[in-house]
């Protein structure tokens, strides 16, 4: 399992090089209560699937099997872990399968 804390180093990470790669926009700032997913996210759609694809390989570089985190934006029964950092924070402690092969 990931631990809270290389679970929120994993996404501060995702965000920086986000913010990196953002040209023009607002920096997004590191919060837990940062929201990724839904009407009052601080991403655009683009953003967001860049966020996504960062964070899914870091994840998968960490364990060291390919790990899709696409199914979880709209999966209500993981309480919708992409609408803040304190939720994804939670869900990805939560999988099963981040353990370092």
């Amino acid at each position: 399992m990931l631990t809270t804390e290389m679970a929120s180093a994993m996404i501060k990470e995702a965000i920086d090089e986000l913010n990196a790669e953002r040209q023009g926009g607002a920096r997004l700032v590191f919060a837990e209560d940062l929201v990724l997913f839904g009407p009052d996210s601080a991403l655009d759609s683009l953003d967001f699937v860049n966020f996504v694809a960062v964070l899914q390989d870091r994840l998968s570089a960490h364990v060291g099997h390919d790990v899709d985190l696409t199914a979880a934006v709209f999966d209500e029964s993981a309480n919708l872990p992409f609408r803040s950092v304190a939720a994804l924070i939670h869900y990805l402690g939560s999988l099963p399968d981040t353990t370092p092969a």
